[in-house]
């Protein structure tokens, strides 16, 4: 938990911050907890070369599809 309100952010950008041994889905969400409604999150991760991302299996913040 950060300690920031829920709603409070109208933009969050996270660079390549989820690193491995954390709960990324944890994270996701709280990120999400802190957006208004109408807010944009955008997110990058680092990728080894040749490597493909799965990002269907890639945690949502709540409400998204």
């Amino acid at each position: 938990m950060t300690g920031l309100a829920s709603g409070c952010a109208q933009g969050i950008v996270c660079v390549d911050a989820l690193v491995r041994g954390i709960d990324k889905a944890a994270v996701v969400h709280e990120l999400g907890r802190h957006l208004a409604p109408g807010a944009r999150l955008v997110m990058t991760r680092s990728q080894r070369t040749g490597t493909t991302p799965p990002w269907r299996n890639r945690p949502a913040p709540p409400g998204w599809n």
